[in-house]
């Protein structure tokens, strides 16, 4: 997690999710990161989180974002997903 804000800022998206550790209890928790640079509508770009599909932090600072994903993490216990390429 050390280099996320470059592997955001190259184009990537990012997943953390409870996979291997989630129960009935908890249910499935799954935290899609990304970054948005466009000409177009740049009120809506920064680093965001969408976490089961409500974005939860969407915001220019990568501190704010990172934060955020520190706690999110903590919480439910995600993880990062690795790709299967």
């Amino acid at each position: 997690m050390e280099n996320l804000k470059e592997v955001l800022k190259s184009g990537k998206e990012v997943v953390f999710d409870n996979e291997r550790t989630f129960n009935s209890d908890d249910g499935f928790r799954v935290a899609l990161c990304s970054f948005r640079d466009e000409s177009r509508n740049s009120w809506a770009n920064g680093f965001k989180i969408e976490f089961n599909g409500a974005i939860v932090v969407s915001s220019t600072r990568f501190n704010v974002f990172k934060k955020k994903l520190e706690q999110l993490i903590k919480d439910w216990n995600l993880e990062l997903k690795l790709d299967s390429e």
